[in-house]
């Protein structure tokens, strides 16, 4: 692993020093010296930058707020920053724990990369999360195996035609065979993965982060409605009112909760009012009485 700052992993657009391509034969023909033949010159790019436009980053983002991702024009309207400045990339675990931990602090997911392969670069990381509008990334890299084989290509050697009559051979022309060579390389892959994160205009009016039940919590608890909550923001009504992880949201200002929808509609309604919040902990129910923010981000 490596170590990172607050401050950001340093952009390096070059080759990583874990890709190793050893020298090759010059191949093709032109005015008797041999030259790297396109294809060859482009096999070469790809191994050494990874082959194609867009990066590991870009092609393997998943955004969290559905595919494909909003335009961040359209950020605002979300109560979402989109971050123009040069993002910090923060080397991380990503550990459940460490995630949890961002969002309680008010951090947004806007979504993650992750990928195996060839050590991507941190300008294209860099160049990614600007694309998303995102403040701050954590990233892992994990040491997977190395890979190494050897790549075919052709050269082209030349040789003289002759003409032969009587005792004397004439020249014609020359003809180029073909021959195959293999050009070995070898590189680390790894375990790649970032979240982009950016913050909220306004603090949410609520602040508990909603998930549905999955079939586990439908047994234990013995009926299908509620929401469970992830964590909450800190100094939120929600995390005020002492609503923890875990805790199933059932009811919010006498109205029944769904599933993340209703409790977000609930929200909406009756931003700046109080509200009796009804909720499970151990199969206990609960409730509190919140005051909610003014927000209409229905968090």
């Amino acid at each position: 692993m490596f170590s990172g700052s607050p401050n950001g992993l340093a952009s390096s657009g070059s080759a990583h020093p874990d890709s190793v391509l050893p020298g090759c034969r010059w191949a093709g023909m032109i005015g008797g010296m041999r030259v790297l033949p396109l294809a060859l010159l482009g096999l070469l790019l790809g191994l050494t930058t990874g082959g194609c436009n867009q990066s590991e980053y870009a092609q393997s983002f998943h955004s969290s707020m559905g595919m494909p991702p909003p335009a961040l024009t359209e950020y605002r309207n979300m109560n979402l920053v989109a971050f123009a400045g040069r993002p910090r990339i923060i080397a991380s675990t990503l550990t459940p724990e460490e995630q949890i931990q961002y969002l309680e602090e008010g951090w947004v997911s806007l979504g993650e990369s992750s990928f195996y392969g060839p050590l991507e670069s941190d300008g294209a990381l860099t160049d990614q999360a600007r694309k998303v509008g995102a403040e701050v990334v954590l990233l892992s890299r994990v040491l997977g195996q190395r890979v190494q084989g050897a790549t075919p290509y052709t050269t082209y050697e030349p040789v003289s035609v002759y003409r032969f009559g009587g005792r004397r051979a004439t020249r014609v022309e020359t003809a180029y065979v073909p021959q195959t060579s293999y050009m070995p390389y070898a590189e680390n892959w790894y375990a790649q993965r970032a979240i982009y994160y950016t913050h909220r205009i306004e603090p949410p009016a609520f602040g508990a982060l909603p998930r549905e039940l999955n079939v586990d919590d439908r047994k234990r608890l013995g009926f299908n409605a509620g929401v469970a909550v992830i964590c909450c923001v800190r100094n939120t009504p929600a995390w005020n009112a002492g609503i923890l992880p875990d805790d199933v949201i059932v009811n919010v200002a006498g109205v029944q909760i769904g599933g993340p929808d209703d409790l977000r509609n609930a929200v909406l309604q009756n931003a700046g009012k109080t509200v009796s919040v009804q909720y499970l902990r151990g199969g206990e129910k609960r409730t509190v009485s919140v005051t909610l923010g003014a927000s209409n981000s229905g968090e």
